[in-house]
């Protein structure tokens, strides 16, 4: 029997034209025997065997995933075959890893259609009234209480793309089939230049491929006659951008950690929306993040979708445009997000008509930005902070929305993939000491002495720079108590000559120090005020290197010496102009007394001579 090409969906184009990287697997293609019997139709059966009265399952579906552009050139003409060496030649287009596909077996009325026979061909007509976009539309009931005739049943595990962008479905019935491109939140790409090497980046996904059937076999033309091919290749693209969803740590609002928990760490979330699972439009959108000890939820603010051209006009950069997000309804404002917070766990997800905003795919990328703000609690030094996202069906990280990723003791890395930041403070320990005659430091701790603190501008500043008022004027910020105040962080000295204070080191696994420096404000009874700023590189804490609560390192000693009677005069004065006025008098009193001192004693030894 020879196979007839139906009007509607030439056999020659099977999933050769309809599986390129430029177009999408969407209607399929069905090939009718014209009549029971036929060599062809035979050809199905026999060439799969049958193995102790079992037909065994030897047909296979592979997935070659690569980016955009689309390949229009004539040096490549999908048909079915592998036609990666062809693909290598033109040096366009790139393979994907790590982005997911789901197979599906699709039955009729809950059975197999079993395409080794004529009879499953004809089962199969309903594919012909399918166009771009709507294969979803396959399985839905012709009326409202009806079943639905068509099903999909998954086919195993889903699967992920190799290195080579191949993810290979085998040891499958003769059947009609449905990939769906399930997840692309690991989906990364080689952009490496030089032949041998490879440098994988994460990349997200702007136009994801559209659900799509295959037919094993597949109907293949080759010259003057046609042919069953039992594994079939199919070659979708996808839009990728290099953004991928971060979690970012800014600087706190304070470079301490307050006792009453005003610190305010700042953490920015950034999501590149990758492509909806169905159709053109979003079904919902969100994260969640269960917040580690030692962070309070805040508030949610500067909610806004980044709408970014995807091809500008020649010559011309793309336009960026903010689109400030909604928290309330209010007046003509729609409530376009949500977000709340119950026992530490922070859900954020956009409504209806934040999705709304999303209006223009094809020719925008979009990126969600929100950002998250907590307080630290006293005694909080590091916190590593993750998210768990989704984006329809799409998940980001691991976990999802109801039990979000969160690492343990046991297993600390179990949340790399999910997007996610570090802030890290360490505890500066001054203990302030007496002097002896030989300047060298002793065992008498002081109490009362108080230090400002100040913070160095430029880390890569050497410390001996700073040695003086000026310099420290030059060279550093005082560490504000708030944001409205000018006036630096004071520590004090307690009864056992000790002060303590958590300092913010920095943001991100790089962040490993930060320079700070004190100056003496007030001095311990009895004791000269040290006028010298004393400046350390404030090292951040790890599991390995704190003991009784702070690093070696941080813990610095400062000798005073004992205040003369006219430091302690002097020291009794007002910060003010008036101290120098009040010196030179005192200077000009003594010299008074030691002039009249000198002639007294002058006329009485004139007097002796006479």
């Amino acid at each position: 029997m020879r196979l007839k090409t139906i009007p509607w969906k030439r056999a020659a184009a099977v999933l050769a034209a309809a599986c390129t990287l430029g177009t999408c697997c969407i209607a399929g293609s069905v090939a009718f025997a014209e009549t029971p019997q036929g060599a062809n139709t035979a050809d199905i059966s026999s060439v799969c065997g049958v193995k102790d009265g079992t037909k065994t399952n030897c047909t296979s579906i592979t997935i070659h995933k690569y980016n955009s552009p689309s390949i229009t050139s004539n040096d490549f003409k999908a048909n079915g075959t592998d036609m990666t060496e062809a693909l290598k030649t033109l040096g366009v287009n790139k393979p994907l890893q790590g982005v997911e596909f789901t197979l599906y077996k699709v039955q009729k009325d809950g059975k197999d259609i079993d395409l080794s026979k004529p009879e499953g061909w004809k089962e199969i007509e309903d594919l012909k009234g399918l166009t771009k976009g709507n294969a979803a539309s396959f399985f839905t009931a012709a009326a409202e209480g009806q079943a639905a005739k068509f099903t999909k049943v998954p086919v195993g595990q889903p699967k992920e793309t190799d290195l080579n962008g191949v993810a290979k479905f085998d040891g499958l019935a003769e059947s009609l089939y449905y990939v769906e491109e399930t997840s692309t939140v690991h989906a990364q790409m080689d952009y490496a230049t030089e032949e041998g090497k490879h440098d994988w980046k994460p990349i997200t996904v702007t136009y994801k491929t559209d659900p799509f059937f295959v037919t094993t076999p597949l109907s293949h033309q080759t010259r003057g006659s046609w042919e069953w091919l039992y594994n079939v290749h199919v070659f979708p693209k996808n839009d990728v951008n290099k953004d991928v969803p971060t979690k970012t740590a800014a600087d706190p609002n304070k470079y301490y950690v307050d006792e009453k928990g005003n610190t305010v760490i700042p953490w920015n979330i950034s999501i590149p929306l990758s492509a909806p699972s169905e159709g053109k439009k979003y079904q919902k959108i969100g994260f969640v993040d269960s917040l580690p000890t030692g962070l309070k939820y805040e508030s949610v603010t500067d909610v806004m979708l980044v709408k970014v051209q995807k091809k500008p006009a020649e010559g011309k950069k793309a336009t960026s445009t903010d689109i400030p997000l909604s928290p309330k309804a209010k007046d003509d404002v729609k409530k376009e997000y949500d977000a709340a917070e119950v026992k530490g766990k922070v859900t954020f997800s956009l409504t209806s008509d934040g999705l709304a905003k999303i209006d223009d795919i094809d020719n925008y990328t979009y990126t969600l930005k929100v950002t998250l703000n907590t307080s630290v609690t006293k005694g909080t030094k590091n916190f590593t902070n993750f998210i768990t996202g989704w984006i329809d069906n799409s998940k980001i990280g691991d976990g999802d929305e109801n039990n979000p990723c969160v690492p343990t003791k046991e297993e600390p890395n179990k949340c790399d993939n999910n997007p996610h930041g570090s802030s890290h403070f360490a505890t500066l320990k001054i203990t302030k000491v007496a002097v002896d005659a030989e300047k060298k430091n002793t065992n008498k701790t002081l109490k009362g002495a108080k230090f400002a603190i100040y913070s160095v501008n430029d880390q890569s500043t050497d410390l001996t720079a700073i040695k003086d008022s000026t310099t420290l004027g030059q060279k550093t910020t005082p560490v504000k108590t708030s944001a409205t105040s000018s006036d630096p962080l004071t520590i004090e000295t307690g009864d056992d000559g000790t002060a303590k204070v958590d300092l913010f080191i920095g943001n991100g696994a790089q962040a490993s120090s930060k320079k700070y420096c004190l100056v003496e404000t007030d001095a311990p009874a009895g004791f000269k005020k040290d006028p010298a700023p004393h400046c350390y590189n404030v090292v951040a804490e790890t599991d390995t290197n704190v003991k009784d609560g702070v690093v070696a390192d941080n813990s610095k000693t400062i000798g005073n010496d004992k205040a003369t009677e006219l430091d302690k005069i002097i020291s009794a004065l007002p910060m003010t102009g008036a101290r120098g006025l009040v010196v030179l008098t005192l200077c000009g009193i003594v010299g008074i007394a030691g002039t009249f001192f000198y002639i007294v004693m002058k006329r009485r030894k004139e007097q002796e001579q006479e």
